[in-house]
């Protein structure tokens, strides 16, 4: 037990909560004046709650996320101090059961290669956890990490990237040039 609690890694969690409203951007436009087909007015706001959990969990975000911050950025193995951990790595190598530990993990991305976009991609959609409470309107989205200032900084890029994306889908397509007519 003080083994697994001294060399055990340490995760960190880094927290933002996104308040949704009914606003500009998700009130849709009288359907006379819309140049889409016409969508209902009236949508429950859990309706809406989870759409915007969804697009939080997309694979679209986490890769805007990876191409934003770079593969090697997410993957980088580092120690508590915030340097590369091959220094780490070579202290806890002379264990036996690390050795044996590692020449497994090593040998399962063998059995089917996967490149670091697409390893930093799938980890970054492991880590991210969102939910909203019931009959509320905060969504709120933990990031986890070993380390805490990539923690933090993924999970500021993941807002960003997010409401970019959150505007892209809630516009409507040809309404500014009706408006500007």
């Amino acid at each position: 037990t003080v083994a697994v609690v001294l060399w055990f890694p340490r995760t960190y969690c880094s927290e933002a909560k996104l308040f949704v409203r009914v606003g500009r951007s998700s009130v849709a436009l009288d359907p006379t004046v819309t140049t889409r087909q016409v969508i209902p007015l009236q949508q429950s706001r859990d309706h809406e709650i989870n759409s915007v959990v969804a697009m939080l969990q997309s694979r679209a975000l986490a890769e805007s996320v990876v191409d934003k911050l770079s593969p090697q950025f997410v993957l980088q193995e580092l120690d508590p101090s915030g340097e590369p951990a091959a220094a780490l790595a070579d202290a806890h190598a002379s264990w036996p059961w690390i050795q044996w530990s590692e020449a497994i993990r090593a040998s399962i991305p063998r059995i089917d290669p996967l490149d670091d976009r697409e390893q930093a991609v799938l980890r970054v959609m492991q880590s991210l956890d969102v939910f909203a409470g019931r009959n509320s309107s905060v969504v709120t989205l933990r990031y986890r990490d070993q380390h805490p200032e990539r923690a933090q900084q993924v999970a500021a890029e993941i807002v960003s990237c997010y409401s970019s994306q959150h505007l892209h889908a809630n516009r409507t397509p040809g309404s500014q040039s009706f408006f500007v007519q």
